[in-house]
């Protein structure tokens, strides 16, 4: 029998009880557990769930069998058997004995037939509930396994990126010689050299801080190629990540990248020039920003392509030169300030 039922969101708070009338524990005030745990003590369980790597919610229940309500009908139940079985003997000796004996038989059968399905039942009962428990395990595991295969996935992209990154920065090295300052062509020699140390943390930023300062750095000549938009989106995004890391607000700022279904696969446009525009937006994104997150989200609006940068900084003018180079995209630069930071955005026709 469940007499104490709770359940708690993710800051520890009750938000819902229930309590038999006949129950002398009133639902205590629990914390969240710490992990992705489930504690089975005496008839009390409790279940903290996590997803995501954050907890959600706890649940609480407290089951007891009430023997002393079940003993004394059960006790009742033998007396009148025995008293039953007494006045049968007895009628038997006696003219009622043959009447007597089989209506008394009955009533007898019923009893305990009827005391037999009560334990039965209470037993399915307490199955029922073990049953539920380990359901409620097997989900969690597999949320678990969801959210770590997620995980690998994400840093396998990640690990493509950067070997994309690495791989573009070989093959057109000859060509931005050529066709950039001499800032842009030591920065990307540089890059080269800090792509050959041993692989580490520190090289990955290095090497992301070195390239983005090489896209910064160079004028990209105009381009009509096919390119992936999520996929540079998502290049720009982890330069600017590394460069938060490499900074003294790694533990306060946060970039993320988020693109809506529907996008295409490849679009034709200046591909280059787009880079280095989400590249100039998110490190002003980060020089104003001092906590919270930082998102770059990609989606399509009616019939165009909306690249959105969403960040906790106050509004300030423009880097110089980024709204030309926005309107060489055929787009022009919106944004607004908001009760959270500030939010600009640019629309390129499909």
């Amino acid at each position: 029998l469940v007499t104490a039922a709770a359940v708690y969101n993710a800051q520890g708070a009750l938000v819902a009880q229930y309590r038999r009338d006949a129950a002398v524990e009133a639902v205590p005030e629990k914390s969240l557990p710490e992990g992705q745990t489930s504690a089975l003590k005496g008839t009390e369980t409790t279940v903290g769930i996590w997803i995501g790597g954050q907890p959600v919610g706890a649940l609480y229940l407290r089951r007891s069998f009430d023997w002393p309500g079940f003993a004394l009908p059960l006790l009742l139940a033998l007396a009148a058997s025995l008293g039953l079985s007494a006045l049968l003997a007895s009628a038997h000796a006696s003219r009622l004995g043959p009447r007597l004996a089989k209506p008394l038989a009955g009533v007898a059968d019923s009893t305990l037939h009827r005391l037999r399905a009560e334990l039965e039942t209470t037993t399915r009962n307490r199955e029922g509930e073990a049953a539920e428990v380990a359901a409620l395990r097997d989900t969690l595991r597999q949320a678990q396994n969801r959210e770590e295969a997620s995980r690998r996935a994400l840093a396998e992209r990640d690990d493509e990126i950067a070997a994309l990154k690495r791989d573009a920065l070989a093959h057109t090295h000859k060509e931005r010689t050529a066709k950039t300052g001499g800032d842009s062509h030591a920065l990307i020699r540089l890059a080269e050299e800090v792509s050959l140390l041993p692989a580490d943390a520190n090289r990955d930023r290095a090497l992301a801080l070195t390239e983005t300062a090489a896209v910064l750095a160079a004028e990209p000549e105009p381009s009509s190629a096919p390119f992936e938009p999520a996929a540079l989106a998502a290049e720009a995004t982890l330069a600017a990540r590394l460069r938060v890391q490499s900074s003294g607000k790694k533990e306060a700022l946060t970039v993320a990248f988020d693109a809506f279904p529907g996008i295409p696969a490849t679009i034709t446009g200046d591909g280059p020039l787009l880079l280095r525009v989400l590249s100039v937006l998110l490190n002003d994104a980060i020089a104003r920003s001092a906590e919270g997150e930082i998102v770059l989200i990609s989606g399509v609006v009616k019939s165009g392509l909306r690249f959105e940068i969403q960040d906790t900084g106050t509004n300030a003018p423009l880097p110089s030169g980024i709204e030309a180079s926005i309107t060489r995209l055929g787009a022009a630069l919106k944004g607004r300030s908001t009760d959270k930071g500030t939010v600009r955005w640019f629309d390129l026709a499909l």
